[in-house]
């Protein structure tokens, strides 16, 4: 058998490369004003064999600092060649992988998790922030909760002074019930059963009850500024429809427990598709300073954010819906009034001819001509 072995210079390099996206994600919090300890119980690297790119393990508390945990069967066998089936608990954690593995490997997507550890409520950010009497930086009594997608987004609100916690998807923050007590998903997955018809709501149980403990009266849910995406909305089937399940189940989960609803999408995807990196941008700025203060007083007329406060009607909920429909709808990016004949259009218009030539997803140009004289200059 051949050996091989790697000097401690070339060793040093490969752990340096792999711990190099984590800092990369970390050092952003710490501009934020995350301290070291604050951080440390929160993310590691993954520590697997094949994580040579930086995998980064991202760890799950509860509101008490305890480690979130799931149960998940394993079969063992005995001396004697007996199969027992064991339940075990595990700590819940979700893995983000780095742009270098994405790269490599082409995974479904972003993040991964054990396989039937559920969704859970990410907690580690407004525990570390505002309640670990050892790390805490801020204070807060929790009347108002903010809600988004994504714990980097959640530490960055947290250390803004906003408590935040975070849902791993647009819509896994609530559970949703029909008439029958049959939930969405019971639904989805029953041919019998032709559609969902919403009846009732309830926020996941970790967030339900942290809620009704410290008698919160206001509830925020922030989605990104792709939400409002007329290109993504229309090209992807079931995305509309996900954010608008997400934005009753909330109002009526709000109303169960006669919370004030908000519901927040970003206005500028090109500058900045989440909140974090609409913060991070604009930090040491006075536009951060304007946006923390959008954020606090629900500035309806907001600059940077989509606003829609106190979502407690079916009137004020369609008018959120009619967003996203109308996204949903494709209109011409560009109108041209002209005066000749179309077959010389190519040649006199230069506006035209780019958006002929225009073929990516930010900028997939429809055009709209109205022609006065005949189409054609010859048949």
């Amino acid at each position: 058998m051949t050996k091989f072995y790697t000097s401690r210079s070339a060793v040093r390099s490969i752990k340096a490369q792999t711990a190099s996206y984590l800092q990369s994600r970390l050092q952003p919090l710490s501009l934020l004003g995350a301290t070291s300890s604050q951080l440390a119980p929160a993310f590691a690297l993954h520590h697997q064999s094949k994580n040579t790119s930086g995998n980064i393990q991202i760890n799950y508390l509860t509101a008490k600092g305890e480690s979130v945990t799931y149960t998940h069967c394993v079969t063992k066998t005995d001396t004697l060649g007996n199969e027992r089936v064991l339940s075990v608990d595990e700590n819940f954690n979700r893995i983000r992988f780095s742009p270098q593995h994405i790269s490599q490997y082409n995974p479904k997507g972003k993040y991964t998790q054990p396989e039937g550890s559920g969704t859970h409520i990410y907690f580690t950010a407004l525990y570390q922030v505002f309640i670990n009497p050892k790390t805490k930086t801020h204070s807060s009594n929790f009347d108002r909760i903010y809600v988004v997608e994504g714990e980097f987004k959640a530490w960055t609100m947290c250390l803004a002074g906003l408590p935040t916690v975070a849902i791993s998807g647009i819509s896994s923050g609530t559970i949703a019930y029909d008439a029958n007590g049959n939930t969405r998903k019971e639904v989805r997955e029953n041919e019998l059963i032709p559609f969902f018809a919403l009846k009732s709501a309830e926020f996941k149980p970790d967030l339900q009850a942290f809620l009704i403990q410290h008698q919160t009266t206001q509830l925020v849910l922030l989605h990104d500024a792709d939400a409002f995406n007329g290109y993504k909305n229309r090209a992807k089937k079931g995305r509309v429809a996900a954010f608008i399940a997400a934005l009753k189940d909330t109002q009526k989960a709000c109303e169960a427990l006669q919370i004030q609803f908000t519901y927040i999408v970003g206005k500028n995807e090109q500058q900045a598709k989440g909140i974090d990196d609409l913060l991070l941008t604009h930090l040491n700025t006075p536009n951060y300073e304007a946006i923390i203060n959008d954020l606090t007083n629900l500035n309806a007329k907001s600059k940077y954010l989509h606003v829609f406060k106190e979502v407690d009607t079916q009137r004020k909920l369609n008018t959120i819906i009619e967003h996203f429909y109308r996204s949903t709808q494709r209109t011409p990016d560009l109108q041209i009034e002209y005066d000749g004949y179309l077959s010389d259009l190519i040649n006199t218009n230069s506006d035209f001819l780019e958006a002929l030539n225009t073929q990516n997803e930010s900028s997939y140009s429809r055009v709209q001509v109205a022609v006065k004289q005949p189409l054609f200059s010859s048949l």
